[in-house]
């Protein structure tokens, strides 16, 4: 199966949309397991399994491109951007070829989280995947940083984007 379609599964689904059908599986099964072993160490296996899950799908990423993977990174992180849902509010503060800088000012992930009183969920499924793309590129052709997230609490998300043209060696 081609990777990058295994990540983004079907391109007429939304993330929001894959997000909630995960939801419907993963938050009973969540507060299940909270009620058996506590909140804290649910939480943390929970958080465990679906990082690796994660890191384990964007290795695939990688792996797939080994002699460029800052235009594969490119390649993936434009799919990425087409499926969003419409409802976010974007502040743009720097896009050129070297630079992408922006704020996401409104996250509709963000409330859906909010609403099922599970942001970190959400954080696990949604907001972890943009470092585990970018890492998946390798430090030496895209360097991401986000400080803050709204699903995190904060009033916005900072994206910083940071891109090498070359391929890493």
């Amino acid at each position: 199966m081609d990777t990058q379609q295994h990540l983004f599964s079907d391109p007429e689904i939304s993330f929001l949309a894959q997000a909630k059908l995960q939801a419907r599986v993963l938050v009973p099964v969540l507060r299940a397991i909270r009620e058996r072993i506590g909140k804290a160490e649910a939480d943390q296996l929970v958080a465990n399994a679906l990082r690796d899950w994660s890191r384990e799908q964007f290795e695939h990423v990688a792996n797939a491109a080994p002699t460029d993977k800052f235009g594969h990174w490119q390649a993936i992180w434009g799919d990425a951007f087409k499926k969003l849902d419409e409802g976010f509010d974007m502040e743009v503060l720097q896009n050129d070829d070297t630079t992408q800088d922006f704020n996401v000012t409104h996250c509709p992930y963000a409330d859906y989280f909010h609403e099922l009183g599970e942001p970190e969920l959400g954080a696990l499924l949604l907001c972890e995947q943009d470092v585990h793309l970018a890492s998946a590129a390798g430090d030496e052709a895209v360097e991401f940083n986000r400080s803050q997230t709204i699903m995190g609490g904060a009033k916005y998300c900072d994206f910083r984007i940071r891109m090498h043209n070359k391929a890493p060696k």
